[in-house]
């Protein structure tokens, strides 16, 4: 996260979302880089409730590259020898964008380790995470248009608190993420879990007119996501109610997979 190194976003390696080799031999046997897609991510209204997240004064859309939003892509190519996750990502951390949050007081029964953080009282304040939404394209591989994931939203810091928080909406049994998580993530509420709606863009069989490809990622009811320090132990720091909804669209148009 110290070192902020903006991706060139050209997507020239559609082999990467069948979990191909990191580059492969082009016509004149030079390596063909495979890069990740940039994206845009634009806060979006909660339907029949108010949203625990807000814009700033540039507006409510984040679009990688611009104003030193840096990451924001789908993660398609492989890191070394391991395979691409297809996270959906996005940083703030250093840029000249914030996000606003407002936490009310933690849930009932929850676990604090030490005292809750002294911004949970309502009020809104800007910060500047970074956020990952877990295998974003699980639907698009599976064919599903309709699916569930996790979400994690990091770098979190409000006023009067030097620590930086960690937001996980880590429900134990999603469709697209199995693996286990931070120990007693979702206690006492097991409820956070993220929706994720898989809208094709037409831009495969209309590439001068067709649409990009999107996704709009929405908290469930009851909307409750676990904070946690970003120390040593990741310290327990209460369960909030957080209401969101993102919409994410891809800035280029993404190689078909299963159909889509």
């Amino acid at each position: 996260m110290k070192t902020r190194t903006l991706i060139v976003y050209v997507v020239s390696c559609f082999l990467c979302m069948a979990g191909s080799a990191l580059a492969q031999k082009g016509g004149g046997g030079k390596p063909v880089a495979c890069t990740n897609p940039s994206l845009a991510v634009t806060i979006l209204p909660i339907i029949d409730g108010i949203s625990a997240i807000t814009g700033d004064v540039k507006g409510f859309t984040y679009t990688n590259g611009v104003d030193g939003v840096y990451n924001g892509v789908i993660n398609l190519c492989p890191s070394g020898p391991t395979a691409p996750n297809y996270d959906a990502t996005f940083g703030l951390v250093g840029s000249k964008r914030s996000m606003g949050f407002s936490f009310q007081s933690p849930i009932s029964e929850s676990i604090i380790d030490g005292p809750s953080p002294v911004w949970a009282n309502g009020k809104t304040f800007l910060t500047k995470p970074y956020l990952n939404i877990r295998n974003i394209l699980w639907g698009r591989l599976n064919g599903q248009t309709t699916f569930t994931t996790r979400m994690i939203i990091q770098y979190i810091k409000g006023p009067g608190d030097s620590s930086s928080y960690g937001l996980r909406f880590q429900n134990p049994v999603t469709d697209a993420v199995t693996e286990g998580g931070l120990p007693n993530t979702n206690k006492p509420s097991d409820t956070a879990r993220v929706t994720v709606q898989d809208v094709p863009g037409t831009c495969r069989s209309d590439p001068d007119n067709g649409t990009k490809d999107s996704w709009i990622v929405t908290v469930d009811p009851s909307f409750v996501g676990t904070l946690t320090k970003m120390d040593n132990n990741w310290t327990h720091s209460g369960q909030y109610t957080m209401a969101m909804r993102f919409l994410v669209e891809a800035k280029t148009c993404l190689p078909s997979i299963n159909g889509y």
